[in-house]
């Protein structure tokens, strides 16, 4: 059993779409970062690019990764994620 290989077969993919949120995402305010995972069956990498690109992300990152990018690169997401940390208190503080 491979939890990451089983992931792909019950979830289907995502499109691009509306949340319905009731009030402005927070990426319309404050900076964000993100990562895009090049061999994700779920989130193809383009869509995950028009993303990154319609949050004006301050770094946009690639990992050699599926959809469980986390899980199998926990290093370099954990990078990413202190990076922000360290820029938003800066820029905050």
């Amino acid at each position: 059993m491979n939890p990451i290989k089983d992931l792909r077969h019950s979830v289907s993919p995502v499109h691009l779409q509306s949340s319905g949120c009731l009030r402005p995402p927070a990426w319309k305010t404050k900076p964000s970062w993100y990562q895009v995972s090049d061999h994700d069956p779920m989130i193809p990498p383009e869509t995950q690019k028009e993303m990154a690109d319609r949050i004006k992300a301050k770094k946009i990152i690639h990992l050699n990764s599926g959809h469980a990018s986390l899980a199998t690169q926990p290093k370099e997401v954990t990078a990413l994620i202190l990076e922000a940390v360290e820029a938003a208190v800066f820029e905050f503080s």
